[in-house]
């Protein structure tokens, strides 16, 4: 065979290998090559039972699904994490809606779009406290200002007329100050006070469900400039957030395990606090437990009332925009979810 056959021969076969390659996606074009959207997502460290979507939409590949690359920022509180997603450091944020309201009435640019769990918080005392009012003037641990607990927590002073002495303290060192007997009460999310229970013996006074009935707790936040350059990204993420939470409503022992996983917190521990968790289907912001921790904050003088205007229902509007949750179930997804399930 002359050399020109030889040639054409090869040029022949690099080319048909180089259309396998394309075809079977390993040459960079097509979807493969496509760069994925960026978004970065604020957390609370050790919070996973309640901003679950994160992770299990990370293990289960959710995000990936929806193209979506994913840089987690964690932060010790909601204080610190609504500071940053002011400054522009996240683009969205999984907080307590208290912390978006607190948030929204200072001027900051927040919008609240999506629910994640109710309730899932409690009080937790020690043995010698038998009712609220045993708590007179002694210190109570709660995560600070911002935070839904502290809402709650003078929510409760005023219903009961006790005045008690607050101590902000990190969720993961309640359990050293109740063990030392440095506070008398704690009130935080799930799992610290089943922690602060098995370390320091301590039992449950009210879960936040009692103090509020359908307490709303976490919420997706994000600012209404990202909305509006990103809506594809806004479908995105409440598809994300329903797969998620019909994942850890159908297998909560596979969800247990992703959280542990990403949480810092044993299974054990996450199987009793997830017994106090309340994960609603679909997942839609609970509008008027939502208000009532406003009023909470304005009585507490966290939020000047003159910042909420020009009347209430306006304000709120500013702050929810439901129109991705209704846009989902319009769309007939939840029920497909309902109908289909979600694999374990």
């Amino acid at each position: 065979m002359s050399c020109k056959w030889r040639l054409g021969l090869l040029t022949i076969f690099l080319f048909l290998s180089a259309m396998v390659l394309v075809g079977t996606g390993y040459a960079q074009s097509g979807s493969e090559a496509k760069t994925k959207q960026k978004v970065k997502i604020g957390f609370l460290v050790g919070d996973q039972l309640h901003q679950y979507a994160l992770p299990i939409g990370l293990a289960k590949g959710y995000f990936d699904d929806e193209g979506l690359e994913v840089e987690k920022l964690q932060y010790s509180g909601a204080g610190m994490l609504m500071q940053h997603f002011g400054a522009g450091e996240c683009d969205f944020g999984l907080v307590g809606v208290s912390g978006a309201l607190a948030a929204r009435a200072s001027g900051m640019d927040v919008v609240v779009f999506d629910s994640l769990n109710h309730g899932g918080s409690a009080l937790v005392v020690d043995p010698s406290i038998t009712k609220f009012e045993d708590l007179k003037d002694q210190p109570v641990g709660n995560p600070g200002i911002g935070s839904n607990h502290h809402t709650l927590l003078t929510m409760l002073e005023k219903k009961y007329n006790t005045p008690v002495k607050k101590v902000t303290i990190n969720p993961t060192d309640m359990p050293i100050f109740a063990k030392k007997k440095e506070v008398k009460a704690v009130i935080c999310y799930e799992p610290w006070p089943t922690k602060v229970m098995e370390m320091a013996g301590f039992k449950v006074l009210f879960a936040s469900n009692e103090i509020i009935p359908d307490q709303q707790c976490c919420v997706w936040i994000v600012k209404r400039s990202f909305i509006n350059a990103h809506p594809d990204v806004m479908d995105k993420i409440v598809r994300i957030n329903a797969k998620a939470t019909k994942y850890i409503k159908d297998h909560p022992d596979a969800a247990i395990k992703v959280i542990a996983a990403n949480s810092g917190h044993t299974e054990e521990v996450l199987k009793k606090a997830y017994a106090n968790m309340i994960y609603p289907w679909p997942p839609v912001v609970e509008e008027k437990s939502s208000n009532v921790l406003l009023q909470g904050i304005i009585d507490a003088g966290k939020v000047n009332p003159d910042a909420i205007k020009p009347d209430r229902q306006t304000w709120w509007s500013n702050l929810y925009d439901p129109s991705f949750e209704k846009k989902l179930a319009d769309s007939g997804y939840y029920q497909k979810l309902d109908k289909e399930g979600v694999p374990e």
